[in-house]
């Protein structure tokens, strides 16, 4: 019995919960076979600093169960604070073809929880 092969492309809500701050936001992905590209767009509000938004380009793979991407390109607002930003790598399994969640890690160590959920067009 062949099954469904699970196509991630399109508009997921962001979630990422790293300790001292929250990141909100959305990705849009495209995924042509295993291959994964596209940007996570999103708020990273810390704790006693400044809010500004984030647009990251990632690529990466998803198997059918399992996401993992990076990101490749950083865009911020305010620009100043993309100097010295770290890339993030996202690893996460797939609930239901709704959800995915897992953990994040930054160039420098930090780490963080994360969901994607599906948004219906």
């Amino acid at each position: 019995m062949m099954t469904k092969k699970i196509d991630i492309s399109g508009k997921w809500l962001y979630k990422e919960d790293f300790g001292y701050g929250v990141d909100t936001g959305y990705a849009i992905l495209e995924q042509e076979n295993d291959r994964v590209t596209g940007f996570i767009k999103y708020t990273e509000q810390i704790e006693g600093d400044i809010t500004f938004m984030i647009k990251q380009q990632v690529e990466g793979d998803f198997d059918g169960l399992t996401l993992r991407i990076k990101g490749v390109a950083v865009e911020t607002m305010p620009l100043e604070e993309a100097e010295g930003y770290s890339f993030d790598v996202w690893e996460g399994s797939m609930a239901n073809p709704k959800k995915i969640s897992g953990k994040s890690v930054d160039e420098t160590g930090i780490y963080g929880n994360f969901t994607f959920i599906k948004e219906d067009l």
